[in-house]
């Protein structure tokens, strides 16, 4: 009994290993292919950096970094073909990646000041209310110079009371 047991658990062994040992080469294989898509968006970031660099002055700096994110992009694609065909990785997965190391760049530059972006006008969001309407001014208060001085007690008229008649 104990040794139909064991040959059991081997034979099942033995059928293991190549599943085992595909699945964890497959993982390897998969880490190593993101190792080198990680390394060439890093090279494509610093290429990225300098195209702008270079270009800084020469173009508005909007246009040159969209340019500069299609160059990197461009080198990342040509670069490890196979390796993003393998993975799934599309054109537009890589711009974002290389997007991302250009701005880490920028981040870790001393001489980039970062200015509050511009926002965008949404053209499917309705237009902003009108202004409010402005009440008429309140003219000031007259100073007290030019206030009419009331007259005096010693002034005015005397006023006598008449008592009122009982009526019957």
């Amino acid at each position: 009994m104990m040794d139909t047991l064991l040959l059991a658990l081997h034979a099942i062994g033995m059928a293991l290993v190549p599943v085992v040992g595909t699945w964890i080469g497959s993982h390897v294989k998969n880490a190593y292919e993101r190792q080198a898509i990680d390394m060439a968006v890093q090279r494509a970031g610093g290429i990225a950096y300098h195209y702008m660099a270079a270009r800084a002055g020469g173009m508005p700096a909007a246009q040159a970094r969209v340019q500069a994110i299609e160059v990197a992009t461009d080198y990342v694609m040509r670069g490890v073909p196979g390796i993003l065909t393998h993975l799934g990785v599309t054109n537009a997965a890589v711009r974002d990646m290389v997007t991302g190391e250009l701005g880490k760049l920028f981040a870790e530059d001393p001489n980039i000041a970062v200015v509050a972006p511009i926002p965008a006008q949404n053209p499917l969001a309705p237009p902003p209310p009108p202004p409010p309407a402005r009440a008429l001014p309140i003219p000031p208060a007259p100073s007290p110079s030019a206030r009419t001085p009331l007259p005096s007690a010693d002034l005015l008229p005397p006023v006598s009371v008449i008592p009122a008649e009982p009526q019957a």
